[in-house]
Formats: C-alpha cells, structure tokens, sequence
C-alpha cells in the first residue's frame, strides 16, 4: 500500500510503509511521482525465505536512500532488531533475523549509523506518524492537552534509555525465549564487539511503532 498525502503539490507526500527488500517495486513507485519527497515508515529488512544477499541489496539501497534530506525515514521493529545487537542491548529480536543478515547489517550500518539519519515518529503538515501507530491504551495514558507534545517526549526519552543502554517500555519484549545464541553467533559477537542477546525472546514489544497494523499510522496530530 502506498499513500499519497497531497494537501498541496507543493506539500505532497509520498508515504511508503514496510519494503522488506523490495527496493526494485519502490524505485518504480517513485519514478510514477518524479520529485515528490517520501516519507518511509520502516521495515526495510526480512522476507520470507530471504538471505543475505537480498540483506546485502537493501542496504546497499537504504544507506544510499538515507542521503536524500529531503525524504523522511522511520524506524520499525524489523530495524530494531538489527539496531539493538549494534547497540548491544538484549530485547530486539524479530522474526526473519539471522546471524548472517546481521553481519551485512553491521557492515553497512555499524553502531548508531542507522539511528542518526531516521525517526522513531514524526508530525507532517498536522499528521502524527509512526511504523505502526498508536495504542489505545497507550494514547490515553496521555493527558489530552498535549498529546503529541507528550508521545514525542515519552519517545525520546525511550530512545535516550536506548542509547544508554537503559529498559525502557518502549522497547520491552513479552518473555518467551526461542534459542539460545548459536557458535556462529559468538563468533560474530566476538569478531564484531557487538552484545548479542543471551536468549532471544519474541518480540511483541510495548512500543508506538509496532502494537497496530501499518494502515493506521496516519492520525491527525492532537492539539
């Protein structure tokens, strides 16, 4: 699904939700609306039955795509997957990661290099937007004053306990472990530096971007 938020030609949007490798069909979608910034909403990572040369060809495209400012970049659970071994924190696990993804990963993307240049949320023209919209329980833990003033406070401060290495419960994970780190995993983490995951939990984590399906992400911004 692709939408066009087009207040205006001028203030036109392209949104583009999860791409899981299909760079090919988005560099097609995009010649339809020639010059028209983008606004992408995450999950650029993880197929069924991919590997890790279609891991090497996305982020080939992505770290190449993340140098037009003019286009927006949000972040989705698939993302934080691969961000959270680079950060060393142990609660990102999704389905669809692999040791050997996470290998290209790192070589494209190593530390925060990914985080920098991409969003967790952001306000378009009035439009609150994130990977995968807002709970209802989490929206009404809000005072209604100020709500998207408060979600983007709440998200920084999660992102900041991120970086600090810090559980925030934006980023924590049902329990409900599903292996243990493999030998290849240990020589990679032992190779790369990077903290892997004693255990792997499964990952319906407590955030904004992950508890609603993609349709929903637009909602105009409270005031």
């Amino acid at each position: 699904m692709v939408l066009v938020a087009a207040m205006s030609d001028k203030n036109a949007r392209l949104i583009i939700p999860d791409i899981h490798h299909k760079v090919e069909l988005v560099e097609r979608i995009r010649g339809n609306h020639p010059g028209m910034p983008a606004i992408f909403l995450g999950d650029y990572f993880d197929d069924f039955d991919d590997t890790a040369a279609d891991m090497e060809k996305t982020c080939q495209w992505l770290k190449g795509a993340v140098e037009n400012h003019d286009d927006e970049f949000l972040l989705g659970n698939h993302c934080f997957a691969y961000l959270s071994c680079e950060l060393g924190v142990r609660w990102g696990f999704c389905s669809g990661w692999t040791v050997g993804k996470q290998q290209v990963f790192h070589r494209y993307f190593p530390g925060d290099t990914l985080v920098k240049p991409s969003a967790w949320i952001l306000n378009c023209q009035g439009w609150f937007i994130s990977h995968a919209g807002i709970t209802n329980k989490l929206y009404r833990s809000f005072s209604k004053r100020k709500t998207f003033e408060e979600i983007v406070e709440w998200v920084n401060n999660a992102e900041s306990a991120l970086m600090g290495g810090i559980q925030h419960p934006a980023f924590m994970a049902f329990s409900g472990v599903i292996g243990k780190r493999s030998n290849r995993s240990e020589a990679f983490a032992s190779s790369s530096g990077i903290l892997l995951p004693e255990t792997f939990a499964t990952s319906r984590a407590m955030c904004v971007w992950t508890l609603i399906c993609t349709i929903t992400v637009c909602s105009k911004a409270a005031s």
